[in-house]
């Protein structure tokens, strides 16, 4: 398969297969709204995690690369400062089966500040050992004495532990060569770019190293370099491998030159195939020229080969700063092995996004599948409305005659300005993997860097509690949270209102509508309840019967009514009882349990005037029929045709209707007031039944008249007959609101006549307490009086607010009255506040007025706790001063009381062995009982004459 024009161009697409769009069908994923975001991922593009270290660190660039093969994952960061400047490190993260968590973290095995170790990796697993083997590149580590001559390393998973095994060095290095800028394995083979290596006598043109697997090492295979090198080439800014190859070729390398000039077209950029084969025909196989990639169309300045990447027979290079009609949108550029005699890579598709805009910096970063199906392509510069250069990738799908994914943008739920997302990008047979080096992370600080994971597939996939892991990842390592086993989170599909009773843990829920119910308001749906057996059904109507159980008997009502337990004389499925009381929807006038409307339509009551209401509900007299068919049948049971019955018009009794009362008075010579405020209602009844005032008895039980006088007449006839003053109109005679009896109301005496220091309307002399010797005396306050504890006759609030009084802790007592124990004019609380006191113990009190019995200068809680005195029984009081004082016996004179020792012998615990105790032994020889008995002085469970010996021996 050799290429005899190492600048062929192939522009031969397949005839069947051809470029398009996925159109904007696929609607959108989820709402962000709940974090911020004006737009949401398209409906493929699920993100199911944000990765972040367990360590962040600002500056970190967590996600500078990323990499995945199977079940394991590595992620750059190159400006981590652990343990030195910009050292750097790499991460690696392990799929338990739900998703990515961190499995270790790699250093150099002897870091250097600024090497940027983690600028770039790769990760694989061999398909034969199953080995799994991560590389690392440094590529401005100093090695030989010389600068930035860079280095790949390559660490291995040993059982559970990854460990460094070898680190590669080019053979011929220079300073400033910066291998390691891009790095790839893949099976028995490892490849890295050295950007700035000089090839052909040519400064910076660039070259890429190739290493194979030999034995338990790695031995340098091969130098490539570009078919045609020139200065500042930077060919190896990066690197793809395919390990395999196709069943037709063997292993292929791609390795990209971004600043290649293009005939007559300044670093228009450039992509090289080379494979392993046996391409000049002596049987040994090499690394060979295959062919040079361009771009078909290519433009001076768009960095043709920034990214690449390959597998089997499909070829991606990134193109990110093409302009094709917008400055640097960029594009990628999708080549494909045709098997061809001569130049058999083809020209198949680019690949642009929805929508195209100026330096959206499309390319910046490739990845393909390892079936060559799934081709996801990194955008830095993509502005997403709101947010400049918060960056995006599109996923793009093989489905045998297009690239489907125009529209199938990728965006993180958390994206801010400059987070350059899709910096690296990387794709495994279900998951998309985007870096975000300049992202915030999660609590890392400015650029500390993150990686997102997405879906690999244009399918629905939701997060409806907004927690950055898909619904079906919860469900598949939580079933339970799916109690109904239909794809949604319970939590999702309960009002987002809901507030479990006495579970504060319960929740938060998320539905806003069309929300399962949750009658019981337990946190789970009914129908979840029912068919675990938490909730019955008895009816089957798929409500728990506890929803449907008004009266609480513990029976659903449908079956309380089909069992004739309770009454439904209406038919609407709720028995009348609550129909009643707890519903409200029948009115039940008698109280007999039973809805008005029923029992007028079965005509157990009368309603003679067809207003839907009792006759003995409107039957002031108790002759069962209602009132207004009474009056209507005899008008002369009305007189005044108020349409009340005159008989039940007599509120006190006199078998006289009020209104005939209060006229007769009226007519009297002179006339008898008996209603002072002509509202119809004679005075006596508007008094309290119980009133002591003169010209009772009266009647009133309910919303009386107020009489704060006692004079038998309602307040508001003595204020407008003009027998008592309302100077301040507030419907309150005067004389009832002078609290100090001066012949002016309170209100109007506050602040002029009589201070009011408070300004609450009350005279301050009303505010303190009867009998007070205070100056400025009589006071008057009987009950919840203002304190003055001073005793000037001044409330202390008054006191305080003046600056009459200080409260130098705030606690609304005059200082002057807190206590002062050691006599300084301040009270002990300040005095501690302000440093002026000690108080060790924290009671409150200065130290200095805290007990110390023995009179040494330390109180006595500070003694004890220091060890200085001994308190056995820890009442706070030294033993010492105990017994001293007589408090406490120390009958063996050893300074300790007695109560804290068992002296031997000492039968009956007085502290003392005497003949008492004698007696006691000799009383219970014999065996003791179960439990130890004080008699048993040697305790040896038998009361004997040891014991007695014990006890003579220890007499006194």
């Amino acid at each position: 398969m050799a290429s005899t024009d190492p600048v062929a161009q192939s522009v031969r697409p397949s005839a069947s297969r051809r470029f398009r769009g996925v159109g904007s069908g696929l609607g959108l994923l989820m709402a962000a709204g709940s974090l911020g975001m004006a737009a949401a991922p398209a409906a493929g593009q699920c993100q199911l995690q944000q990765l972040v270290p367990a360590d962040p660190g600002a500056g970190d660039q967590f996600g500078d690369a990323v990499a995945v093969c199977g079940q394991w994952m590595i992620i750059g960061a190159s400006r981590d400062d652990v343990p030195l400047d910009s050292a750097g490190s790499a991460y690696v993260f392990r799929f338990d089966g739900i998703g990515w968590i961190q499995y270790a973290k790699l250093v150099a095995p002897t870091p250097a500040a600024n090497d940027l170790f983690g600028w770039s990796v790769d990760i694989d697993e061999d398909s034969v050992t199953g080995e799994v083997t991560a590389v690392v590149g440094a590529y401005l580590h100093d090695a030989g004495g010389l600068e930035n001559v860079g280095a790949v390393y390559v660490y291995r998973l040993q059982g559970d532990t990854w460990s460094f095994r070898e680190k590669l060095l080019a053979p011929d290095p220079l300073a400033g060569d910066q291998l390691g800028q891009a790095v790839a394995i893949d099976e028995d083979w490892i490849v890295a770019g050295a950007l700035r290596a000089d090839s052909g006598g040519f400064t910076d043109a660039g070259a890429a190293h190739v290493w194979r697997k030999t034995g338990d090492g790695w031995a340098h295979a091969a130098r490539l370099e570009h078919p045609q090198p020139q200065a500042q080439d930077r060919f190896g800014v990066s690197v793809a491998i395919d390990g395999v190859g196709t069943p037709s070729a063997g292993p292929a390398i791609i390795v990209g030159a971004a600043l290649d000039d293009v005939p007559g077209l300044s670093n228009a950029g450039s992509a090289t195939v080379f494979r392993w084969w046996d391409h000049d025909g002596d049987g040994v196989d090499s690394w060979a020229l295959e062919q040079l990639l361009t771009d078909p169309s290519p433009g001076g300045g768009d960095n043709f080969g920034q990214a690449v990447a390959i597998a089997g027979d499909v070829a991606v290079v990134g193109s990110w700063l093409d302009d094709n009609g917008q400055s640097n949108r960029g594009s990628a550029l999708v080549f494909r092995d045709l098997n061809a005699t001569e130049d058999p890579w083809a020209f198949e598709a680019r690949l642009l996004p929805l929508p195209e805009n100026a330096d959206d910096q499309f390319g910046r970063a490739v990845a393909i599948s390892e079936d060559g199906g799934s081709v996801v392509v990194g955008a830095v510069g993509y502005d997403d409305g709101n947010q400049v250069n918060v960056g995006a990738a599109w996923l793009f799908i093989d489905d045998g005659a297009f690239w489907q994914g125009a529209d199938a943008r990728l965006e993180p739920l958390d994206g801010q300005a400059n987070d350059g997302f899709g910096n690296a990008v990387a794709l495994t047979e279900d998951v998309v993997l985007v870096g975000a080096r300049n992202s915030d992370g999660v609590g890392g600080g400015a650029s500390a860097g993150s990686v997102y994971t997405f879906r690999r597939a244009f399918e629905s996939c939701e997060d409806c509690d907004g927690d950055f892991v898909a619904d079906f990842l919860q469900i598949q390592a939580d079933p339970s949270l799916d109690c109904d086993g239909d794809g949604v989170l319970d939590a999702c599909q309960i009002d987002e209102d809901t507030v479990v009773p006495g579970d504060p843990d319960a929740g938060p829920f998320f539905c806003e509508t069309g929300c399962d119910p949750d009658c019981n308001v337990n946190g789970i749906p009914d129908s979840c309840d029912i068919a675990a057996g938490g909730s019955s059904d008895l009816d089957g109507n798929g409500v728990p019967d506890e929803c449907e159980d008004c009266n609480g008997n513990g029976t659903p009502d449908s079956i309380d009514i089909l069992d004739g337990v309770s009454r439904d004389c209406n038919a609407n499925g709720i028995p009348d009882s609550c129909d009643i009381l707890i519903f409200g929807t029948e009115l039940d006038c008698n109280a007999d349990g039973i809805p008005d409307a029923c029992q007028i339509a079965d005509g157990s009551v009368g309603d003679c005037n067809d207003d839907q209401i009792p006759d003995d509900c409107q039957d002031c007299d108790g002759d069962g029929v209602a009132d207004e068919c009474e009056i209507a049948a005899n008008p002369l049971l009305d007189l005044n045709g108020d349409g009340i019955l005159d008989a039940c018009q007599d509120c006190n009794g006199n078998l006289i209707p009020d209104f005939v009362e209060i006229a007769i008075g009226q007519n009297q010579n002179p006339p008898v007031i008996l209603d002072c405020n002509g509202n119809g209602i004679i005075d006596d009844c508007e008094i309290e039944i119980d009133s002591s005032a003169p010209g009772g008895p009266f009647y009133c039980e309910d919303g009386c008249d107020p009489d704060c006088n006692g004079n038998g007449i309602p307040d508001s006839c003595d204020i407008a007959s003009g027998f008592s003053q309302d100077i301040d109109g507030n419907g309150i005679p005067d004389a009832c609101e002078d609290c100090n009896g001066n012949g002016t109301p309170d209100s109007v005496d506050a602040g002029t006549t009589s201070p009011d220091c408070d300004g609450d309307g009350v005279p301050d002399e009303c505010q303190i307490a009867f009998g007070s010797s205070a100056p400025g005396g009589p006071f008057f306050c009987q009950s919840g009086c203002d304190p003055d504890c001073n005793g000037n006759g001044v409330p202390d609030a008054c006191d305080i607010a003046e600056g009459t009084s200080e409260d130098c802790d705030g606690n609304g007592i005059p200082d002057e009255c807190d206590p002062d124990c050691n006599g300084n004019q301040r009270p002990d609380g300040c005095d501690i506040a302000d440093g002026l006191s000690v108080d060790f113990d924290g009671n409150g009190v200065p130290d200095e007025c805290d007990p110390d019995c023995d009179g040494d200068g330390i109180i006595d809680v500070l003694a004890i706790l220091f060890g200085i005195a001994q308190d056995c029984n820890g009442n706070a009081v030294p033993d010492a001063c105990e017994i001293a004082g007589g408090d406490a016996q120390d009958a063996d004179g050893d300074g300790i009381p007695d109560e804290c020792q068992s002296i031997t012998g000492d039968v009956d615990g007085d502290g003392l062995v005497d003949f008492t105790d004698l007696l006691l032994v000799l009383g219970g020889f014999g065996s003791c009982p179960p439990a130890p008995c004080p008699e048993d002085v040697d305790g040896d469970g038998v009361v004997s004459f040891s014991d007695v010996l014990l006890v003579l021996a220890n007499f006194g």
